[in-house]
């Protein structure tokens, strides 16, 4: 029932995202979030009741380990990435915004 219904959503999705057909990347980001959430729900239902979970749609990284990004936050160093829930593990630059920029 409810397994064989997530897998197929992850095999469409795959298939979506193979034969490019999403109109943006951040569609395509969206979408996997939004299928995440929903696999992340069922699986609480299914490891309620004692069935096998099905995993989550990884991300594919934008930026390694030592990249320096601009965030809502200042300028950071990215230190790791987590594929499943596409979240970064950012050090954050706390000198002053002037200093920041001369660099």
């Amino acid at each position: 029932g409810l397994f064989r219904v997530c897998q197929d959503a992850i095999i469409d999705f795959d298939i979506i995202t193979k034969s490019q057909k999403w109109s943006s990347s951040s569609q395509k980001r969206d979408r996997m979030s939004d299928l995440n959430q929903s696999l992340w729900r069922c699986n609480q239902t299914l490891n309620k009741h004692g069935e096998p979970t099905v995993p989550l749609i990884e991300s594919s990284r934008q930026w390694e380990d030592g990249e320096k990004v601009r965030t809502l936050y200042g300028i950071g160093t990215i230190r790791g990435f987590d594929p499943v829930f596409d979240l970064y593990d950012v050090e954050l630059d706390w000198r002053l915004l002037d200093l920041q920029l001369r660099e």
